[in-house]
């Protein structure tokens, strides 16, 4: 496993990387989202004003939350 800080803004995590391994889980703070990739699909997470907004499969929603205010 592999763990580093880009820039202060995106925290990236990759499993057995020697192995080649693409599965990687991706803090990132500056758009406010969480990625979790297999190396097929990307997961996206994403939040606004800590609240979940809404959740992407390969940039294809499948949830979105409630509109507030």
């Amino acid at each position: 496993m592999r763990i580093e800080m880009r820039e202060q803004k995106h925290l990236w995590i990759v499993f057995n990387p020697a192995k080649g391994d693409p599965r990687e889980v991706i803090i990132d703070e500056e758009h406010n989202d969480l990625r979790v990739c297999d190396g097929l699909h990307v997961v996206k997470v994403r939040w606004e004003n800590d609240r979940l907004k809404d959740v992407l499969v390969d940039d294809i929603f499948v949830w979105r939350g409630k509109k507030r205010g």
